[in-house]
């Protein structure tokens, strides 16, 4: 598939503006973002170090937005060589993309000793609001990637809907690239420095942050414990 047909922005930004119609997206392509075409990034690197700092044992894994399963994949493998008895749930707006990624982990199914997955499709624009389909308390780690855009508008919200179903001693990991300011022309713009204090507003305290740069992008990792 060619990168000029394999491109998110066909599907969901229509004249410079966000549309959200992934659905429709997973349907006329199963890698919009290119990932298998750009391979294992370094902002996805810094998201799972993140993971492997949490305390030993198993975990319960909510994998909020995980497309296609390319990274939930990997986050499979990290839980399954460092905490084996882990749980992994991945869940995504668009039926089509939860569908590819319990595919794709199934095809690989002996591959993950230890760790039981499963995917639902739910907006997480209504994470811990009525029809929620996790109790309070049913995780250990809530694991963001990529996914402000897709939530902008109700990012408040979904971080509270996150401390809701986490456990007292839970974790937040969130990883997203930045475009320089001004930038960002296809969805509210939002900045690091805000998106640390609506998660801090929502009842988490900064632990960790990783910082790199993707070409123009800034890329900003963080883990938060529940307070």
């Amino acid at each position: 598939m060619s990168s000029e047909t394999n491109d998110y922005r066909k599907y969901f930004i229509v004249d410079g503006r966000h549309v959200g119609d992934y659905e429709g997206m997973y349907q006329n392509c199963p890698d919009p973002w290119r990932i298998e075409e750009l391979g294992f990034r370094l902002d996805m690197r810094a998201a799972l170090a993140l993971v492997d700092l949490l305390p030993a044992g198993p975990l319960r894994v909510l994998d909020v937005g995980c497309g296609a399963g390319f990274l939930t994949e990997r986050l499979a493998g990290l839980l399954s060589a460092t905490r084996p008895g882990s749980t992994l749930t991945g869940t995504d707006v668009s039926p089509k993309a939860a569908q590819l990624a319990a595919a794709r982990l199934e095809a690989r199914a002996g591959a993950f000793p230890g760790v039981k997955a499963g995917f639902v499709a739910f907006d997480s624009r209504r994470l811990g609001g009525p029809g929620t389909p996790w109790a309070d308390g049913s995780f250990d780690l809530v694991f963001m990637s990529q996914v402000v855009w897709g939530l902008a508008g109700s990012l408040g919200d979904v971080f509270r809907g996150a401390r809701q179903v986490l456990s007292p001693e839970g974790s937040l990991v969130l990883s997203q690239h930045f475009p320089p300011e001004g930038e960002q022309a296809h969805a509210p713009e939002v900045r690091p420095e805000t998106l640390a204090v609506m998660i801090g507003e929502a009842g988490f305290a900064l632990e960790h942050t990783l910082e790199t740069d993707r070409e123009a992008n800034r890329h900003w990792a963080g883990l938060w414990s529940c307070v």
